[in-house]
């Protein structure tokens, strides 16, 4: 018989609709029991509810300042949804991983100053606006940016002591950041550079402390200083004190020497650049 455990999260990283599932099985039936578990969570993504909202609430604040706002969740289906929300705090590392660890531990998250409703039972085919509230402290040593994640998930009510029960739990993440009005120091480092035709890639550090959007251009010369290419990367939200790893799709040649000129642009014309000289082997 099959036995699995199965917890997707459904946060916003790159694409706010992506999956990241986890999966323990004691069989080694694993194509079968994957294809079951994938048509499990088709139909969770197209059932149940939705956040009917932005996926990242920026709210722009000064000390002492108390902000209401809310997140509109919809339940499309013929019975009542149970939703219970959390909170987590939300982390990154060089190699673009996104990571969730517990409220109110991160130097920089902002969990203890919002309030919310930890549970809510949505009728069917209605929708519901989730209220919270940020208390931001009225602190003078408080400066760019703070930051945490709701996390809304439905609460499954099968019986999960039962071992032959899949068990699926859908989840959406919302980013609450508050930025301190008028004290925002933005910078960034380039480091760990990597060379291949096809692309080019950095580690990409914010030290200032507000968060970025940033994208980030390189222009190409030869020896002749004639350019053989501009090429762009996405933008990548980075936070203060973290790193991105970013990648620059290029179109490049071995055994050639290369110069450029590589240029963040972070937002509001704050723009950071950069020279290097490379070949690739």
């Amino acid at each position: 018989m099959m036995k699995a455990l199965l917890l997707v999260k459904k946060e916003e990283q790159r694409n706010p609709l992506s999956l990241s599932a986890k999966l323990r099985l004691t069989n080694s039936k694993t194509f079968y029991v994957f294809l079951f578990l994938w048509l499990f969570i088709l139909k969770g993504l197209l059932g149940n509810f939705f956040v009917q909202d932005e996926l990242t609430k920026v709210f722009n604040v000064s000390t002492g300042d108390i902000v209401n706002s809310s997140i509109l969740l919809s339940n499309p289906t013929e019975r009542a949804v149970s939703i219970r929300v959390y909170q987590g705090d939300y982390i990154q590392n060089s190699e673009s991983d996104n990571l969730t660890v517990r409220a109110g531990s991160s130097p920089r998250s902002n969990a203890h100053w919002i309030r919310f409703q930890s549970s809510v039972t949505i009728p069917p085919n209605q929708t519901f606006s989730l209220p919270f509230t940020i208390n931001i402290p009225n602190q003078s040593d408080l400066t760019g940016s703070f930051w945490s994640i709701l996390f809304v998930e439905e609460v499954n009510e099968m019986d999960v002591s039962d071992p032959e029960i899949i068990v699926l739990n859908l989840r959406t993440g919302v980013q609450i950041i508050n930025n301190i009005a008028n004290t925002a120091q933005i910078d960034v480092l380039f480091s760990d550079f990597a060379y291949e035709v096809d692309y080019v890639s950095m580690i990409l550090k914010n030290t200032g402390n507000l968060w970025l959007q940033a994208s980030v251009k390189i222009d190409v010369y030869n020896d002749g200083a004639e350019l053989v290419g501009s090429f762009v990367s996405e933008r990548n939200r980075i936070y203060p004190e973290f790193s991105r790893r970013v990648q620059i799709p290029v179109n490049l040649q071995t055994n050639t020497n290369y110069h450029a000129i590589i240029v963040a642009d972070c937002g509001n014309g704050n723009i950071f650049g950069h020279q290097i000289s490379f070949i690739i082997d």
